[in-house]
C-alpha cells in the first residue's frame, strides 16, 4: 500500500465496497477504512482512500458510479447562486458589491435575504390576550412593511449600479424572512445549496453592537457551504482586486477539494496563494515533509498558478495570523472546518470573537 492515502468518498458499506471493486477495476489501489460492525450489520461513513497520485482519475471514475448507478440520490439541480444576507447597513452593502463581483466569477445568481425578527412573546395573562395580539399584529406588519422597504431600496441602488455599469448585470433575487437569522440563513442554505455565502460584518472595534458572534459565527460553524465574513473597513470591492489568499492547511484529507474550490473562486484572476501551516514552534518536524509534498501536488495540478506552500511556526494563533498578514499583505484568509488546531480553537465560545475582531481581513470558511 502506498505511503500517502486520501479519502474520495464516504459511503454505506455496500455502496463503498462497490466503487472500491470499480477504482481497482480500473487499476486504482484502494481500500476502505471506518468499516464497523453494529448489531450484526456494517454502519454508514465508511470512508474509501486512495493514494493521492490517482485522484484526479479517481473523481472522474466516482462522478460517473453516481451518474449511472447512484443516480437516485442526486438531489433537485438548482441555478448557481450566491448568498447574501443583508441587514441594510453600509458594511451589507459593500458585502453585496463584493458578491456580485464573485458571482460573476463563478457564473452564479445573486439571491439578497434579510431576515426580521418578529416578537411573537406572550407575557401577558390569558384575560388580556386578545387585546395584546391586536397591537402585536400591528406591530409586526410594520415591522415587515419596513424590511420589505429597506430590500426594495438595496435592490434598486445595486440595480442602478448594473444598469450604470460599475457592477456587472446579474439576475438578483430577494428574499424576506421573518424568525432567527441564523436558523434562516442555515435553512435557505440546505435545501438550495448556494456556492457561498459572503456575510458584511463591523470591524475589529465595534464588536460590541455587532452580531457577528450570534449569526456569522452561527453560520461559519454550521453551514455546509463555503461562507466569506467581510468587514466594512476591507480595502477592496471586487474579486478583482484580491491579490493575495492564505490557506491555512492542517493536512487532512478535505484541503484539496477546498483547495481546489478556492482556485475555482479565484478563477482567472492573477492571485499568489500562500499554503501555510500554522505549528507550534519545533512540535512536529514532519510538518516540513508534509509541506513539500503538498507543494509537489499543487504544482503538477495547478500549473501556472501562483501558490507558495510554508510552515509558520508559534506558540499563539492570533500573533500567527498577524505576522502572516502583515509579512505576505494577505487579503483574504481561508481555512477550513476540520480539526481543532484550527477552526475549534478560533470558534469556540473564549476564542470566536477575539479572532473575528482581532483583524480587519476577511476571512473565508469551508467545510469537510
Amino acid at each position: 500500500m502506498k505511503d500517502k492515502m486520501i479519502t474520495v468518498a464516504t459511503h454505506s458499506y455496500e455502496k463503498a465496497q462497490f466503487i472500491k471493486m470499480e477504482l481497482e477495476r480500473e487499476n486504482i489501489e484502494c481500500y476502505l477504512s471506518n468499516i464497523n460492525l453494529i448489531q450484526g450489520s456494517f454502519s454508514g461513513g465508511v470512508k474509501v482512500r486512495i493514494d493521492e497520485e490517482d485522484l484526479d482519475k479517481a473523481l472522474k471514475i466516482i462522478e460517473r458510479i453516481n451518474e449511472v448507478y447512484f443516480k437516485e440520490e442526486k438531489l433537485p439541480e438548482f441555478p448557481n447562486r450566491v448568498l447574501v444576507p443583508v441587514d441594510f447597513s453600509e458594511y451589507s452593502y459593500n458585502a453585496c458589491v463584493f458578491a456580485i463581483s464573485l458571482a460573476k466569477t463563478i457564473g452564479a445568481e445573486i439571491d439578497l435575504m434579510h431576515t426580521y425578527f418578529s416578537p411573537l412573546i406572550n407575557t401577558l395573562p390569558y384575560t388580556e390576550t386578545f387585546s395584546y395580539d391586536l397591537n402585536v399584529d400591528k406591530t409586526l406588519k410594520q415591522i415587515e412593511d419596513k424590511a420589505k422597504t429597506d430590500m426594495d431600496k438595496l435592490h434598486a441602488r445595486l440595480k442602478k449600479q448594473m444598469k450604470e455599469g460599475t457592477l456587472p448585470n446579474l439576475k438578483t433575487k430577494t428574499i424576506l424572512n421573518e424568525g432567527v437569522p441564523e436558523e434562516e440563513i442555515l435553512s435557505y442554505a440546505k435545501k438550495y445549496r448556494p456556492q457561498i455565502i459572503v456575510m458584511g460584518t463591523r470591524g475589529k472595534n465595534r464588536k460590541n453592537d455587532d452580531l457577528i458572534g450570534s449569526v456569522t459565527a452561527e453560520v461559519i460553524e454550521r453551514a455546509k457551504v463555503p461562507v466569506l465574513a467581510i468587514p466594512e473597513d476591507t480595502p477592496f470591492n471586487n474579486i478583482s482586486q484580491v491579490k493575495t489568499l492564505a490557506y491555512v492547511t492542517s493536512f487532512a484529507d478535505s484541503d484539496l477539494e477546498a483547495i481546489d474550490k478556492l482556485i475555482r473562486i479565484i478563477g482567472k484572476n492573477d492571485v499568489k496563494l500562500h499554503c501555510v501551516h500554522l505549528g507550534h514552534e519545533g512540535e512536529d518536524p514532519w510538518d516540513e515533509v508534509q509541506l513539500n509534498g503538498l507543494q509537489d501536488y499543487l504544482n503538477k495540478k495547478y500549473a501556472g498558478k501562483n501558490i507558495e506552500c510554508e510552515l509558520m511556526e508559534g506558540d499563539d494563533l492570533l500573533v500567527s495570523m498577524d505576522k502572516l498578514i502583515r509579512e505576505k499583505n494577505i487579503d483574504i484568509i481561508t481555512l477550513i472546518t476540520k480539526r481543532r488546531n484550527i477552526i475549534a480553537r478560533m470558534f469556540n465560545p473564549s476564542i470566536a470573537r477575539r479572532m473575528i475582531f482581532h483583524t480587519d481581513t476577511p476571512l473565508l470558511v469551508f467545510h469537510a
